[in-house]
């Protein structure tokens, strides 16, 4: 399946999403019931999944090796969003969203379903290992950044807390020392996170779509800014991972899964942790919304462009 076709096929499914939402088929509480569900049960059992297929690419040494590189690439993130407030010329207000916008993308909703149709469940188990890192910053630096500008307090020990029982970072790691032990699931245990990890896909791309049914669509498409921060965030920043990293790396589909996962659309936690820590709540909304839309023209531009398996 090529990766317009399954581009096309996630939008199919979130503008289901956008309608049910628009027609109020389902209860006020359907968005947060299904966030829940695929944050604590589809998207780790879709990690776990992985772990009876992580030896199919690459070896141990590759995988910890991976690791590293996710690591760094989020520490350039970083780096990175100190700068791009500044080139895209926001509000003080804003400047927090945007650097939380540039660091983390919706690698958990859409990248690891994006890998799975792409490149299999080896590359999968790889897409999983970036939920450690990039965890481990979202609930530090993520949260830092996008309060920095409110009035709000930031519980650093209740976060803490959070990261370490967050599904998805306990997901990854687990996954990540099986395939360092050499452990591997039962048949009947490996199957029954297979088919509730299927789950993560449609339902991920129906919260996004009903999310998007509440988003200011007029005002995301007018507003230039929001290209401007697509354009390094979803081209310029993941082309520059792929040139520092790409002789790091010599199995081409594992080189393909880290530049397909940074170049995902706005994380679907942006407008929560806005609501949560004073960020902006509007421009991280919109953002989603639109990087979400334009992601089917991006990605596989950029598998085409740098010629990713």
């Amino acid at each position: 399946m090529t990766s317009v076709t399954q581009m096309m096929i996630l939008v199919i499914i979130m503008f289901l999403g956008h309608l049910t939402e628009r027609k109020h088929i389902f209860s006020d509480h359907i968005q947060n019931d299904l966030s829940q569900m695929i944050t604590v049960v589809t998207s780790p059992a879709l990690i776990l999944s992985t772990i009876n297929a992580s030896g199919e690419l690459g070896t141990k040494s590759d995988a910890l090796e991976f690791l590293v590189i996710a690591s760094l690439t989020w520490i350039i993130f970083i780096i990175a969003s100190f700068f791009v407030p500044r080139i895209i010329v926001v509000q003080r207000a804003t400047e927090g969203t945007v650097q939380f916008l540039t660091v983390f993308q919706n690698n958990g909703f859409m990248g690891l379903p994006l890998i799975l149709a792409l490149y299999g469940t080896g590359a999968m188990f790889y897409a999983s290992l970036i939920n450690i890192p990039s965890n481990l910053f979202v609930y530090t630096f993520g949260v830092w950044v996008m309060g920095r500008h409110s009035e709000h307090n930031i519980d650093f020990v209740q976060l803490t807390k959070r990261l370490f029982l967050s599904p998805g970072f306990l997901a990854g790691l687990a996954s990540l020392i099986c395939f360092l032990m050499d452990w591997r699931l039962p048949s009947l245990i490996a199957e029954t996170t297979t088919v509730i990890g299927g789950a993560t896909t449609p339902l991920a791309m129906m919260v996004i779509g009903m999310a998007i049914a509440h988003s200011n669509i007029r005002q995301a498409f007018s507003n230039a800014k929001l290209y401007a921060l697509m354009f390094i965030k979803m081209i310029a920043l993941p082309i520059i991972i792929f040139l520092l990293f790409r002789n790091f790396i010599d199995n081409a589909i594992i080189l393909s899964t880290l530049i397909v996962i940074i170049a995902t659309p706005g994380p679907a936690v942006a407008t929560p942790y806005a609501l949560l820590y004073g960020g902006d709540v509007q421009f991280s909304t919109n953002y989603v919304f639109l990087s979400t839309l334009v992601s089917v023209v991006t990605i596989p531009l950029l598998i085409n462009l740098l010629g990713l398996q």
